[in-house]
């Protein structure tokens, strides 16, 4: 469909999870998807979330969109 998933394996030393079948499954991905390690993703939103001052919801959700637009074509670069 043309699309590119940006994967964020859980990891079992950070007692995300009980195993490394994630970050195996992400490491077989090769270049059909873009892998992520949380603390970068974590970073990532933090720096293009910020607080929108508005009482229209609708806004807070058009900047967040605009905002998660931008970091996903970030990540894909």
């Amino acid at each position: 469909m043309g699309r590119v998933p940006i994967v964020v394996p859980r990891r079992p030393e950070h007692r995300e999870h009980v195993d490394d079948h994630q970050v195996r499954f992400a490491a077989s991905l090769g270049t059909a998807a873009v892998v992520v390690e949380p603390t970068a993703m974590l970073e990532a939103l933090r720096s293009h979330t910020d607080l929108v001052v508005t009482t229209d919801p609708d806004a807070r959700s058009a900047a967040f969109g605009a905002r998660l637009g931008a970091l996903v074509d970030a990540l894909l670069q």
